[in-house]
């Protein structure tokens, strides 16, 4: 640990590659003999020959080429982004390859670059968070938990350490530029997936009442914050017509995501975010923005006139019903109430160890108004409660630091930062914050693996930007 906090003289970083070289050579043949034996054995399996070395290749020569590779694993998150129901083979997979790339960017930088990885405030709280979460895993024989979901919840949280990777690459511009163009192709193909998912409901007579009168969610959150950022970027990025039009286009199609997403709370914590938008931004800015705002939204109506036809009407009335019932959910939505009595049943098991919590995958027992069914669960539709939950006052306190103090930091680099590419990056995180903030009162942030993702983001950029000017050796990963 010291070595991540001190500049303690490191092992040569040759010594390192030499005999990551012989590893990734080693396993490259291990792999072939392994698929070969197959192949003799079981002709089936003879097509794994030809995709092993593709893989192969593909992973060799990502690793000699760090900044794509980052970018490479973040972008692979979007395999993970859905909620079928299980346990996938691919996310299992997945989930191990992105926990052996954090790992070895961690010791590489620490160890071997001897690189002091914890600098500021904000990276000791994300280490804490993410040691204590991991302490806490403990607790799940204790309190009957299933050891499982205990790991596979526990492997959720620790996307939050690509914080670190993140961080780096936000120190240099062109590193920067990777990482944001990253996170727009995953926001695209998650808007590209929910419109596949939503046209092809429309088309059954059977679907369509639920498609008009409820909602389908997928990653929202990650919509939201891609929203955020192209209005921002429209606000003080864009220069020329082709980047306008571009944000505009964007902006567009990713209201129209959110819109069939039917989330009251994504509606209003977007609101949220736009009013610190405008918050800080001058009397010009807020003008622009309105027209922009207002443009999209009518270019989103007709689009979708175009698009739905004679069933464009009835979805935007279901869509003006969803609006008019956000003053009154609380009393007639019975599944919002049906979250009252999920909250006050999570509450009363809060105080059986309200400490130290009960660590990940310990479920408890909830009777489910909709369904009329007793539900075995293990988060909570609210974040706040669910860190409590899991890890206590004691998490909470750390998340509350974390995250709060990333967003403080965030106030005061939005008004001294310097450059277009600098301060649009960081009143986008800091607005997407504010929003996440918002949504994490109905949704269990800190807990799906997207969820920790569309946090540890703009915490990551917020801490980057902040070390822009410092010298580096390797100023992205």
């Amino acid at each position: 640990m010291s070595l991540l906090v001190s500049g303690a003289p490191p092992p040569s970083p040759e010594l390192f590659r030499q005999w990551g070289d012989r590893v990734l050579w080693g396993a490259l043949g291990t792999g072939l003999l392994v698929t070969l034996g197959l192949a003799w054995t079981t002709p089936n399996y003879l097509f794994f020959i030809p995709l092993v070395l593709v893989a192969s290749t593909v992973f060799i020569a990502l690793v000699r080429r760090p900044l794509l590779h980052l970018c490479v694993v973040l972008a692979g998150f979007v395999t993970i982004f859905n909620y079928d129901e299980g346990i996938q083979v691919s996310e299992i997979l997945f989930g191990l390859y992105y926990l052996g790339y954090v790992t070895l960017w961690i010791v590489y930088r620490s160890v071997f670059q001897g690189q002091q990885l914890l600098r500021q405030p904000i990276d000791y709280l994300v280490a804490a968070y993410i040691v204590y979460a991991t302490l806490t895993l403990a607790l799940n024989p204790i309190f009957g938990g299933s050891l499982f979901k205990g790991i596979n919840e526990w492997r959720a949280m620790l996307v939050l350490a690509f914080y670190f990777p993140i961080r780096e690459a936000a120190r240099d511009p062109r590193a920067l530029r990777a990482i944001l163009a990253t996170f727009v192709f995953i926001a695209l193909f998650v808007t590209f997936r929910n419109f596949m998912q939503y046209f092809f409901a429309l088309q059954s007579v059977e679907a369509l009442w639920e498609v008009i009168q409820n909602r389908h969610r997928t990653n929202e959150r990650l919509v939201m914050m891609a929203l955020l950022g192209s209005l921002v970027f429209f606000l003080y990025y864009a220069r020329t017509k082709w980047m306008y039009a571009l944000l505009l286009a964007l902006s567009v199609t990713f209201t129209a995501s959110i819109m069939i997403g039917r989330s009251r709370t994504v509606w209003l914590a977007i609101g949220l975010a736009l009013a610190v938008v405008f918050m800080l931004a001058n009397r010009r800015d807020r003008v622009r923005l309105l027209l922009f705002g207002t443009t999209g939204f009518a270019l989103v109506l007709g689009v979708g006139l175009l698009l739905f036809d004679d069933l464009f009407l009835l979805v935007l009335s279901g869509l003006g019903e969803r609006f008019a019932s956000i003053g009154t959910a609380n009393q007639s939505d019975i599944s919002m109430i049906n979250r009252f009595y999920e909250w006050r049943t999570t509450w009363g098991h809060i105080l059986e160890s309200p400490i130290v919590g009960h660590g990940f995958g310990v479920p408890y027992h909830f009777y489910n108004l909709i369904y009329s069914i007793t539900e075995h669960k293990t988060y909570t539709h609210n974040a706040y409660l669910g860190v409590l939950y899991r890890h206590g006052f004691i998490g909470l306190l750390l998340a509350f630091a974390m995250l709060g103090g990333s967003f403080i930091r965030g106030v005061f680099l939005v008004r001294g930062l310097s450059g277009r590419l600098n301060r649009s990056t960081a009143l986008t995180a800091l607005a997407s914050m504010a929003a996440l903030a918002l949504a994490a009162t109905t949704e269990p942030l800190l807990l799906p693996t997207d969820g920790v993702f569309a946090v540890m983001v703009p915490m990551a950029l917020l801490a980057g930007l902040g070390e822009r000017g410092v010298d580096t050796q390797e100023p992205h990963p």
